[in-house]
């Protein structure tokens, strides 16, 4: 038998508030314990379009998630020189997002493989669950011809 009493002799203070011992494992009494931080990112790899003969480049936002309760700090790295991550450090609390900035100044048409951005995220100093992410970037420069498609919105409730 795994029985157990617990006896608690508490205070009474007119009009104030009563301690109370907590059963619910954390300060927030929410019933449960809290899960460790783990990384998830959005999307799984850049494909980038540039249209031939257009100045500037390219720019586009990496979305960091926390599939957990703790927070994170997290560091993103580019593995070729015409990619541009901002911030490079941060932590989840404060930056979710992460700016992309692709060079194409000097590229002819063709597709380029740029490499990966790498974001590796830690608490306490240990890696977390889903760390690193790798990030794979491609560039396509020539004709980029836009569709735009119509859209119709209907009601759909009964």
């Amino acid at each position: 038998n795994n029985g157990a009493i617990y006896i608690w002799t508490l205070s009474s203070s007119a009009g104030g508030d009563r301690p109370w011992p907590m059963f619910r494992q954390n300060s927030d009494r929410t019933g449960r314990y809290r899960m460790a931080a783990r990384l998830a990112s959005a999307p799984d790899s850049l494909y980038v379009m540039h249209q031939y003969g257009e100045s500037g480049p390219e720019q586009r936002t990496i979305w960091l998630a926390n599939g957990g309760d703790e927070d994170y700090d997290w560091e993103a790295n580019a593995s070729d020189g015409r990619v541009t991550v901002t911030p490079s450090t941060s932590n989840y609390e404060t930056q979710s997002q992460i700016g992309v900035q692709i060079s194409t100044s000097g590229l002819g048409p063709g597709t380029y493989g740029l490499g990966d951005i790498t974001i590796t995220a830690t608490t306490d100093g240990e890696p977390i669950a889903g760390s690193p992410v790798y990030i794979d970037v491609t560039l396509y420069v020539g004709d980029v011809h836009h569709v735009f498609l119509p859209m119709t919105l209907s009601d759909l409730s009964p």
